[in-house]
């Protein structure tokens, strides 16, 4: 393949697989001078609880969710979690094992963070505390013009991969989604992550109980 987009000097290639990569083909992608992502899409692959859209949503507020190309989001909820993305024909635990994937949460504006900017220092003060050590950067999020958005990279020797933080900040609430990624596949998956800044949107949430 990295052959052919030679012949035709073409700046972008995608190769799209039913089953996956091999470490090697990753490597090789990684490793060459081209512009080549590698996603998977298996629409028979589809597992309990996953979808290629939800609607995560925490007491009144949620986000209409898309997933991603070549990736589903799991709807299971999970203690501080409410939503998991990774890639299509996996599961959290295969792709934890791969150190690939997604989880979102909102966080809404109380008295400790009531815009973004205090959420980032709050969220600072005690990532400092945990890991006195850790690397934290911050770079623009997608522009959008009904939101501010911002991505945090955070690196701590512990951890098995940097860890690529997006925010959304909404009138009352601000979503977040976490990303874990290999070095080699980094560039195709804040790609995703960017995607999910860019497309999600906020919704208003009322629960009717008899």
């Amino acid at each position: 393949f990295i052959g052919l987009l030679r012949d035709v000097d073409a700046h972008k290639g995608v190769m799209i697989s039913a089953e996956g990569y091999t470490k090697a083909a990753i490597n090789r992608a990684y490793y060459d001078d081209l512009d080549l992502d590698l996603d998977i899409l298996n629409f028979k692959n589809l597992n309990k609880f996953q979808a290629f859209g939800s609607l995560p949503y925490a007491g009144e507020y949620g986000v209409v969710l898309p997933a991603p190309f070549g990736w589903v989001i799991d709807a299971e909820r999970r203690e501080g979690i409410l939503a998991t993305l990774y890639q299509q024909g996996k599961t959290l635990e295969s792709a934890g094992k791969a150190k690939e994937w997604m989880y979102v949460n909102l966080y809404i504006k109380d008295q400790n963070a009531n815009d973004l900017n205090a959420l980032i220092a709050y969220q600072e003060r005690y990532l400092k505390t945990d890991s006195p050590k850790a690397e934290i950067k911050y770079q623009d999020g997608p522009s959008r013009k009904d939101a501010h958005t911002k991505i945090r990279i955070l690196k701590v020797a512990t951890y098995p991969t940097p860890e690529y933080t997006g925010f959304v900040e909404f009138d009352k609430f601000i979503f977040f989604c976490v990303l874990f990624t290999p070095k080699e596949l980094e560039a195709k998956n804040l790609r995703k992550l960017n995607y999910i800044l860019r497309t999600v949107l906020p919704i208003k949430v009322q629960n009717k109980r008899n």
